[in-house]
């Protein structure tokens, strides 16, 4: 199921790109935006771990109350490289899991329960009977309420099919590179991490926010979500 966050009707919906473990620079932001922890609410496009300098605070901040991400790659490789799934070290290493592989079997594991908590994607009412959604690398179907769907069990659908939908949810970067302007049908917004841009940008009603935290020339995004969708 994708959960649906109602309307924040006391505080304000910002929404942040690929974390990368830099949680110095999102307090920075929450900071400068007197982010109110009370009353407003940050919403992230997943990839909390790796390459940054504090994975383990990016996975703390799951069990926050005003916090709320949707699963990224880098997040499924922690949870596949903990389960014994994922037993390649050096191309783990390589995309920044090197913080992971130091845990103990125990440590592994506490994480990896934490991360399976992220949804592959989520909903977000903004007024007006409109949603935005919310999903790491692309919505798999042309229109969300297909993708909607997907993620509720179906017998009928094959074992490929799901795995299809999860790795486009997760991978894919057709959109961007296909620089394709059509507008996912039945959402009024998507927001993508994972393709890294250098300021936020939209292909039809596809807003691209992931700046390259994870990059050593990158910066974090944070953005009001309504005034981002146009709300």
């Amino acid at each position: 199921m994708i959960p649906v966050y109602p309307e924040n009707t006391i505080g304000r919906d910002f929404i942040i790109g690929d974390l990368h473990g830099q949680v110095h620079l999102l307090r920075e932001k929450m900071a400068a935006k007197r982010f109110d922890v009370g009353c407003d609410r940050l919403f992230a496009t997943g990839d909390l771990v790796d390459r940054g300098k504090d994975s383990e605070g990016a996975v703390e901040l799951v069990n926050e109350p005003w916090f709320f991400s949707v699963m990224g790659n880098h997040d499924y490789c922690a949870i596949d490289f903990a389960t014994g799934r994922l037993k390649d070290l050096q191309w783990y290493a390589g995309i920044g899991g090197a913080w992971m592989i130091g845990k103990t079997q125990t440590e592994r594991m506490d994480i990896a329960l934490t991360l399976l908590q992220l949804p592959i994607a989520l909903e977000i009412e903004i007024g007006g009977g409109r949603r935005v959604g919310v999903v790491h690398a692309d919505c798999p179907f042309d229109d969300w309420d297909l993708f909607r769907k997907s993620q509720v069990p179906d017998a009928n659908r094959s074992i490929l099919q799901e795995a299809a939908i999860h790795n486009a949810a997760l991978w894919s970067r057709g959109r961007r590179e296909n620089m394709r302007d059509d507008a996912v049908t039945g959402i009024h917004a998507v927001i993508v991490g994972h393709t890294p841009v250098e300021r936020v940008t939209s292909l039809g009603n596809v807003f691209y926010v992931d700046t390259g935290c994870g990059r050593s020339d990158g910066k974090l995004t944070m953005k009001n979500l309504k005034k981002l969708v146009g709300a």
